[in-house]
């Protein structure tokens, strides 16, 4: 069982999401933006964090800077589905968060069993 720090914004998704990675045996915590998921990783600690990027107050890439600067060794896996009209924008900001630091990054929408898979790998 992985300790995961799930940040997202939209409350539908985190929702799926917690269920679906805590129904696999994950324990997971959850903030919903950058500022909420810095503040938890400063007070505790996780096997993985996974974030969004586009998100108000603290953005996912300044969140992952910020991350990464406190203790380098952090698994990140981030997602974005970027303005959903432009998906270009959505390759763009992963491609920034694996530039970062980030190990993996997933678009909106993906396979839930992927993102699963990729927790497991990084915290193995």
């Amino acid at each position: 069982m992985s300790k995961v720090l799930l940040v997202e914004d939209d409350t539908d998704m985190s929702e799926v999401f917690c269920d679906f990675l805590e129904m696999s045996g994950h324990k997971v915590h959850t903030a919903f933006n950058g500022k909420e998921g810095l503040a938890l990783f400063q007070q505790d600690s996780f096997d993985i964090i996974v974030t969004d990027i586009i998100m108000p107050e603290l953005d996912g890439l300044e969140m992952i800077k910020a991350i990464l600067a406190i203790k380098p060794d952090t698994a990140i896996i981030t997602l974005s589905g970027g303005h959903r009209l432009v998906p270009e924008v959505a390759t763009q900001y992963l491609d920034a968060s694996i530039k970062l630091g980030a190990a993996r990054s997933f678009c909106k929408p993906f396979k839930m069993t992927d993102l699963l898979t990729a927790i497991d790998e990084l915290c193995s």
